[in-house]
C-alpha cells in the first residue's frame, strides 16, 4: 500500500509546498494503483486525464483534524481557527496506519516535506512501512524562520526528522547537497525532483497580450510595474523593499510594487505589512493578500522580483520564469540552478540588497535586456523543469524505489 502524506493539498493560501504537494499526489495516482492520502484537506483526485495520462483515484482519502496556532494571534487568525475548529469537529485527530498494510506487498509511506501529520500524536504504526520524504527547504529556511528561537538548533531539529526516512526526494540539487553534509555520516538514499507548475494556466494565460491582462488586473500602463510573489514574512524578504525604494524612485519615480502573498503573522508579516504602510513611500505599494489571479499579476510585470533569503526550489521563480519574464532574484539556495545570470534572468548578493536598483538600472539602460532575458528563462522552465520532465524523472525514482524496497 502507498501511503501519502500532506497536511495541505492544492491551496494557494497556502504556498508552494501545498500546490507542489498535489502535484506529487498526482504524480503517484499516475504509477501506483493503491494509494491512500492522509491530509488536513478533502482533496480528490479523479479518474481523468492529467497531462495525457489517466490518474488512479486513491482507495482512501483519510482527512484529520488540523493543528492549531493559538500564539500572538491577531482578531483574523482566531476567527479563522474557530472556522477551522467548526469544520473539523468531526474530523480524526489520528490515525493507524496497520489497517493498510498488505501482506507481502510493497508498503510506502511518502511525506510531503517536514509534517505535523507525520508525528506519533497523528498516526501510528507498527508494522514495517518504507518511508520516504519530499524535502522542500534548505537548510537557511530554518535559520531565517527561527525568530525567538536558536537557529542552530532549528537546523538541527530539522535534520533529525529528515533521519526518520530511509529515502528522501529533494526538490533543490543544492538542498540536497546542504542537508547531506549535515547528516553526514548519515547517508540516506537520496534523489532530485525539481517542482513544475500548473502549464495549462501558465498557457492560457500566455494566449493573451499584457496589455489585456493588464486592463483585466486593473493594473496602469503608466506605472512600472515590480511584482513580488510570497507570503509576507521576514525570511520572505519583503522588508527589502524600504531599503532600496528611496534610491530607486531617483530614476523610477513611476515605480510600483505589487506584493502578492498572504501576511504571515507568525514570522514577522505584520511588522513588515506595517511598517511599508506607515512610510512615506506607501502608496508606491500595493499589497493583494491571496489572490487566485497571482499568474495574471505575474504576467502584467515590467519585471519580477524575488527577495527570499532561503528556499529550496521557490515555484514563485519557476512561475515567472514559464510565464517570460524578467526576472532579478538572488543567489540563495535552489535559485542559481534555476536562473543563470545575466542569462535567464539576474542575480544579486542577498545582504547587499542595493545590487537590486543597479540591476533594475541596468535592464532599463539596455532595451533588448529585458526580452531577451525573458524569452531564455521561458525556454530554460521548459528545457529544465517542465511538467513532462518531472513525471518522467518522477516514475523513474518510484521505480528505483520499488525495486530497492521489495529487496529489502
Amino acid at each position: 500500500m502507498i501511503i501519502y502524506i500532506s497536511e495541505s493539498l492544492n491551496s494557494k493560501k497556502d504556498g508552494g509546498s501545498s500546490l507542489s504537494g498535489a502535484d506529487f499526489l498526482n504524480i503517484l495516482c499516475s504509477f501506483y494503483t493503491n494509494v491512500i492520502v492522509i491530509s488536513n484537506d478533502d482533496f480528490s483526485v479523479k479518474n481523468e486525464k492529467w497531462y495525457n495520462m489517466v490518474l488512479n483515484k486513491p482507495i482512501s482519502n483519510v482527512v484529520l483534524k488540523r493543528n492549531y496556532n493559538w500564539n500572538n494571534l491577531t482578531l483574523r487568525d482566531f476567527l479563522k481557527n474557530m472556522y477551522f475548529i467548526f469544520q473539523d469537529l468531526f474530523k480524526k485527530k489520528r490515525v493507524n496506519l496497520d489497517v493498510f498494510f498488505e501482506e507481502n506487498g510493497l508498503n510506502v509511506i511518502y511525506v510531503n516535506s517536514w509534517s505535523n501529520l507525520f508525528l506519533s500524536t497523528r498516526i501510528s504504526y507498527s508494522r514495517e512501512f518504507s518511508k520516504t520524504c519530499v524535502v522542500r527547504g534548505n537548510p537557511e529556511s530554518f535559520v531565517y524562520q527561527s525568530i525567538g528561537n536558536d537557529k542552530t538548533q532549528e537546523v538541527f531539529k530539522a535534520s533529525r526528522y529528515l533521519l526518520k526516512f530511509e529515502s528522501l526526494i529533494y526538490v533543490s540539487s543544492k538542498g540536497k547537497e546542504d542537508w547531506g553534509k549535515i547528516l553526514f555520516p548519515n547517508i540516506i538514499d537520496s534523489y532530485y525532483l525539481p517542482n513544475s507548475i500548473d502549464e495549462v494556466e501558465v498557457n492560457l494565460i500566455n494566449s493573451y497580450s499584457k496589455l489585456e491582462v493588464r486592463e483585466k488586473m486593473f493594473i496602469s500602463n503608466v506605472d512600472y510595474n515590480i511584482v513580488i510573489v510570497g507570503s509576507v514574512q521576514i525570511r520572505k524578504g519583503q522588508d527589502i523593499l524600504l531599503q532600496i525604494i528611496p534610491e530607486l524612485i531617483k530614476f523610477l519615480p513611476n515605480v510600483k510594487f505589487h506584493i502578492v502573498g498572504g501576511v504571515s503573522t507568525r514570522w514577522g508579516g505584520n511588522k513588515i505589512l506595517q511598517d511599508i504602510s506607515n512610510s512615506i513611500y506607501s502608496n508606491k505599494f500595493k499589497f493583494y493578500g491571496h489572490s487566485n489571479k497571482v499568474l495574471d499579476i505575474v504576467y502584467s510585470s515590467d519585471i519580477c522580483l524575488f527577495t527570499s533569503r532561503g528556499e529550496a526550489f521557490p515555484r514563485a521563480v519557476a512561475e515567472y520564469m514559464a510565464l517570460g519574464q524578467t526576472i532579478i532574484a538572488p543567489k540563495v539556495s535552489g535559485i542559481p540552478e534555476m536562473i543563470e545570470h545575466n542569462i535567464s534572468g539576474l542575480l544579486y548578493d542577498i545582504n547587499n540588497p542595493h545590487e537590486i536598483v543597479n540591476l533594475i538600472k541596468y535592464v532599463l539602460d539596455n532595451p533588448n535586456l529585458a526580452s531577451n532575458l525573458a524569452k531564455n528563462a521561458r525556454q530554460g522552465y521548459y528545457n529544465k523543469f517542465a511538467k513532462n520532465l518531472q513525471i518522467t524523472r518522477a516514475h523513474q525514482i518510484f521505480n528505483s524505489l520499488s525495486t530497492k524496497f521489495k529487496q529489502n
